[in-house]
């Protein structure tokens, strides 16, 4: 939530809606009030994850002057441009958007290429779209959303539809570790030795893992009675 005191210096920078200039909003095609620039990166921060925000918040915002129309009209657009490929015929489509909408699509796409996400890191690009950094900024939102309502955040299912364990409760390098020895015991490769040491450490630590991680290596044979 907003402070109060924080909501009244930056009402001091806020003109009220109906003195808006209708010139800046054609200009920009979408108007946050002038402020200071701190201000304003705060302003552009809360309209890009408007939706997310509780509903007392967004009535503080329209309470400055920022409606819910406002704020969708004030969030990056995506743009694309053209950046080298070595062996491309054509340039890579780059998105700078972090919205859900922006990403969904690539996560589609490399789940059904990667069988989930499990192996996107944080540098991972698919497609020429920062995937990685995108999974990373949905976890974000969707962890803030749980903490601050005790609901799980609406974008949840499209994201668990792709791979239940998108945002895991334990470390995501766990996950990482986990999906890319999967696939070599998949496909009946012998595992590496940090692999089998790995293997090990979850042995030995088994009864302080997450039920669900011991779902998970009991599949790919691992459970407390196994020799490593």
């Amino acid at each position: 939530m907003l402070e109060p005191s924080l909501g009244s210096a930056m009402a001091d920078h806020l003109p009220h809606r109906q003195n808006r200039d209708p010139r800046a909003r054609s200009e920009r095609g979408s108007r946050l009030p002038r402020a200071p620039p701190d201000t304003t990166r705060w302003l552009l921060t809360q309209c890009i994850n408007y939706d997310d925000l509780h509903q007392g918040q967004q009535q503080l915002l329209t309470d400055l002057g920022i409606t819910p129309q406002d704020a969708r009209a004030a969030r990056p657009q995506q743009e694309t441009r053209t950046r080298p490929q070595a062996g491309a015929s054509r340039p890579r489509p780059t998105t700078v958007s972090s919205s859900i909408d922006g990403g969904l699509p690539y996560a589609r796409s490399y789940a059904r290429t990667h069988d989930g996400l499990g192996t996107a890191h944080y540098d991972t690009e698919h497609d020429g779209f920062p995937l990685g950094w995108w999974l990373y900024e949905q976890r974000k939102r969707a962890n803030a959303h749980l903490r601050r309502t005790s609901r799980p955040w609406p974008h949840e299912q499209s994201l668990a539809a792709l791979d239940p364990w998108w945002n895991p409760p334990w470390r995501i390098s766990w996950q990482h570790t986990y999906t890319k020895l999967r696939s070599i015991l998949a496909e009946h490769q012998r595992p590496s030795t940090s692999q089998r040491r790995w293997l090990t450490t979850q042995h030995t630590n088994w009864p302080t893992l997450h039920p669900a991680q011991r779902t998970l290596l009991t599949t790919i044979g691992l459970n407390p009675t196994t020799s490593t």
